[in-house]
């Protein structure tokens, strides 16, 4: 209901997450869409739990991300019934970001003018600012920050390193188990084929976030200049990945990310998304790197169908010495 008041109020970029919490896949969508978002939950311990969730993760797909406060109302409908769409139109433009929202919130659950309390303070900040991956943001939050809480900077800033050190140590330790997990063949349920043959799967996924990241490559794949077909993938999500790129690429309103979402689920979005980020912080990522990975899938395909044929041909045989044993079995009798 919040939604469509917003909707019929003249907020038409007005979106309901829905469920308990937003997802890291409802995030990128919108990543694709705006660069910023104005969150709305309620002012109880649900809704603020929910907001500091979102927070975190909307900012990990490189959105703004503010956070709505009102007062007098409870939600955005019985706002707009009350003070009007002019009003709410202020409210939004006077959102606070999501750093001012955070210390306000720790500020408000801790008493900075006890010391034990400071100290908590001070500790709950320094966790969500070294979840900063801006070093100019970290900076800028450490000073205000350390001003608010009356502590050294220098101080303050130390902690922040601190916190940062530990959280890249944890999210090495946890690429690293995520890696053996896919070796073995666990938890990708996205693209399961890939555990079979991790080179030829890297090989597909190279490709792909070429394909995904630049107009020349799509081009050079459909046009025919890089040579390479559907049936040269080994796993069935890069299969549909490709032919959906390239559906895209010949149609008349021609590739388009967001149009591309609409035959795959939110799981699998992100990991295209990530394809195409991934190779989007690679240096290399010349005609040359298509062409190389695209000859190895071509090879790949070429042994694995000269192995489909010879096994082929070995069933026959066996078929057929099969089919005389029985015959001589028979004439036995």
């Amino acid at each position: 209901m919040d939604v469509i008041a917003l909707h019929a109020a003249g907020f038409p970029c007005a979106v309901a997450t829905l469920g308990t919490a937003i997802t890291p896949e409802q995030a990128r969508i919108m990543r694709y869409h705006t660069s910023r978002v104005v969150i709305s939950y309620d002012s109880d311990e649900a809704g603020q739990n929910a907001a500091q969730k979102a927070l975190r993760i909307l900012g990990e797909v490189g959105l703004e991300t503010r956070v709505l406060r009102m007062s007098g109302a409870k939600d955005p409908d019985e706002y707009i019934k009350t003070y009007g769409a002019d009003r709410f139109r202020q409210l939004l433009a006077g959102s606070a970001s999501g750093f001012e929202y955070r210390l306000e919130t720790v500020l408000a659950q801790h008493d900075p003018s006890n010391p034990e309390e400071k100290i908590k303070a001070s500790a709950a900040l320094c966790r969500i600012i070294a979840g900063t991956y801006s070093h100019v943001e970290r900076e800028v939050y450490v000073t205000e920050a350390a001003k608010r809480l009356e502590l050294p900077v220098e101080v303050m800033r130390q902690d922040v390193e601190r916190e940062v050190n530990r959280l890249k140590k944890e999210r090495r330790q946890q690429e690293g188990r995520d890696a053996q997990a896919a070796a073995a063949g666990f938890g990708d349920r996205v693209n399961p084929d890939a555990a079979k043959n991790m080179r030829v799967a890297r090989a597909e996924e190279t490709v792909l976030g070429l394909m995904l990241l630049y107009d020349e490559h799509r081009a050079a794949v459909a046009g025919g200049a890089v040579e390479l077909g559907e049936d040269d993938f080994f796993t069935a999500f890069g299969r549909r990945v490709f032919t959906a790129i390239l559906d895209l690429e010949r149609s008349d309103s021609g590739f388009d990310m967001t149009l591309l979402g609409e035959g795959f689920t939110p799981d699998e979005i992100g990991r295209l998304e990530r394809m195409r980020l991934n190779r989007r912080e690679l240096s290399e990522n010349g005609i040359s790197v298509l062409r190389e990975s695209a000859a190895l899938l071509r090879e790949e395909a070429v042994r694995r169908r000269e192995g489909e044929e010879a096994g082929g041909v070995l069933s026959a045989i066996e078929r057929k010495r099969a089919a005389l044993a029985a015959a001589k079995g028979q004439k036995t009798k």
